[in-house]
């Protein structure tokens, strides 16, 4: 610290944008749950189908879709890590140093509509996946009773209660 109270921090200090700062880390937060609740997710339902159901073929669809929420996760919080680089170089004297000219400035303006454009798809793609969730969930809940009623055995046979199916 200088004797005048004033350091090299204080740049350092009036160029972060917080907001940007605290989005950023909810969103990673964010994406590390849904990464790990829908991996053990599609794992269940896949486990789920293949022992209640029986059901052996068809369920090709299961791992790419699987992958596909991985990728989007990731994606999402690189996105995440891009903005936050953008809101640095946009916020204070951070902006007078990087975009001096007029030609900067456009290019600042561009990306920014880029990674607006790009949050715009992402946010539809959330919404795909959320749609996804729903049913996998609603999937998930009404044969929550059929998975407990075969792992009821005896011993000569394995008890099922087929109640929501008549």
């Amino acid at each position: 610290m200088g004797a005048g109270g004033k350091g090299a921090c204080d740049g350092c200090i009036t160029r972060t944008p917080y907001a940007t700062l605290v989005a950023v880390i909810m969103c990673w937060a964010g994406v590390g749950v849904f990464c790990g609740t829908m991996y053990r997710g599609v794992n269940l339902t896949l486990r789920l189908l293949q022992d209640v159901f029986k059901l052996d073929k068809g369920l090709q669809w299961v791992e790419p879709t699987q992958l596909a929420f991985v990728i989007l996760g990731a994606s999402m919080a690189a996105l995440a890590l891009m903005i936050l680089v953008t809101a640095i170089l946009a916020t204070g004297a951070t902006r007078v140093e990087v975009y001096k000219s007029s030609v900067g400035r456009v290019g600042g303006r561009i990306a920014s509509a880029c990674f607006i454009f790009i949050t715009y798809i992402l946010l539809l793609a959330w919404l795909v996946v959320l749609l996804c969730c729903i049913v996998i969930t609603t999937f998930y809940t009404l044969s929550w009773g059929e998975m407990i009623a075969v792992l009821c055995r005896t011993d000569h046979y394995i008890i099922v209660r087929c109640l929501q199916y008549g």
